[in-house]
């Protein structure tokens, strides 16, 4: 991590800049009506700020996941974003592969043996699994869907 990063952190913002809030995202009820979050410590991207509704430490991996959430965003439009987000399952996990591999990198790059890495493909793979997501495929597939790079719900479906 750069030293202008790591005063981001120390100043309440993510590593890309964004700024780190204590509070909901401005959509969160349409969030919540979609998947089961509430009462979860679960972290969102919106825009250029990351919400932290629970108000929990915030590890490197998942503002680095964020931050890539906000650099998709950032291409596509925030709230284009997050409407096909939340209703276009195929589209969710393109966006949530991508961001779980940052995530899994970040972990990665800091493993000193293959046991570690695989460790922390364990982790994220099991994150990318869990239901607040709903993908409606389990771990090993989508730990598979890590491995190799992406897997497409319509192919999955044929």
């Amino acid at each position: 991590m750069s030293r202008l990063q790591d005063e981001w952190v120390r100043e309440g913002k993510g590593l890309s800049g964004q700024t780190v809030i204590i509070g909901e995202p401005p959509n969160y009820d349409e969030i919540a009506a979609r998947f089961p979050i509430r009462g979860k410590s679960v972290i969102f991207s919106y825009g250029d700020k990351v919400y932290n509704p629970a108000g929990i430490k915030v590890p490197y991996e998942i503002l680095a996941h964020e931050a890539r959430h906000g650099s998709q965003q950032d291409a596509y439009g925030v709230e284009d974003w997050w409407k096909h987000y939340l209703i276009d399952r195929e589209f969710r996990l393109d966006q949530e592969l991508e961001a779980h591999m940052v995530e899994y990198d970040w972990l990665k790059s800091w493993a000193t043996n293959r046991h570690e890495r695989r460790a922390a493909e364990a982790i994220v793979s099991k994150k990318l699994a869990s239901d607040i997501y709903d993908f409606g495929m389990g771990y090993l597939e989508l730990r598979e869907a890590m491995r190799t790079g992406g897997l497409s719900l319509a192919r999955r479906e044929q």
